[in-house]
């Protein structure tokens, strides 16, 4: 059991930090710094639902384990205008973060 343990620990260590899945950052687009509590929502484009949500950490940092399909990001943080981006497509299951830069309200 100690050898199963580890190797998922190993394989977990490996999908991680493969170069093509990056957390991304929510920052203040003003001061270029990173925005904590943030909330980024995860939304399927062909159902229009809302399949998971992340709040930013301290450093602003968030992802998001995207199966294949069409996507859109909703991020709100108080006192910020909400963001809404683009439709994207993941092929294959990775992770998704997508740096954000939020405008502050007047």
């Amino acid at each position: 059991l100690t050898i199963l343990s580890l190797i998922f620990v190993v394989v977990g260590v490996t999908y991680q930090t493969s170069a093509s899945m990056s957390p991304g950052i929510v920052y203040d687009s003003a001061t270029k710094k990173p925005l904590s509590s943030a909330s980024v929502r995860l939304v399927r484009v062909d159902q229009n639902k809302m399949l998971e949500a992340r709040i930013t950490g301290a450093d602003g940092r968030y992802g998001l384990l995207v199966e294949p399909g069409k996507y859109k990001l909703k991020v709100v943080a108080a006192g910020y205008a909400e963001y809404i981006s683009a439709d994207f497509e993941v092929t294959k299951p990775t992770l998704v973060g997508i740096d954000t830069s939020l405008t502050k309200l007047a």
